[in-house]
């Protein structure tokens, strides 16, 4: 992958850009967006099992009141 913003005028680009990320993800510099992909995978599990906990919950029969008696 390359920088797709360059002018190719001035020849094809000697650094790529995956170099850079790959130099902050080994060099422990991505900490804070790993720490960050955790929290929100947990948090979507989470808000994913609680949704799903919804539809199991028991549903009361509710009787119609044909007495006209309001309770």
């Amino acid at each position: 992958m390359f920088y797709y913003g360059l002018d190719l005028a001035y020849g094809s680009p000697a650094n790529t850009c995956l170099l850079p990320l790959k130099e902050a993800i080994f060099t422990g510099q991505a900490y804070n967006f790993g720490f960050t992909l955790v929290v929100a995978g947990v948090n979507a599990l989470l808000m994913f099992l609680l949704h799903g906990v919804n539809y199991f919950r028991p549903v009361e029969d509710v009787q119609p009141n044909l007495s006209g008696v309001r309770l």
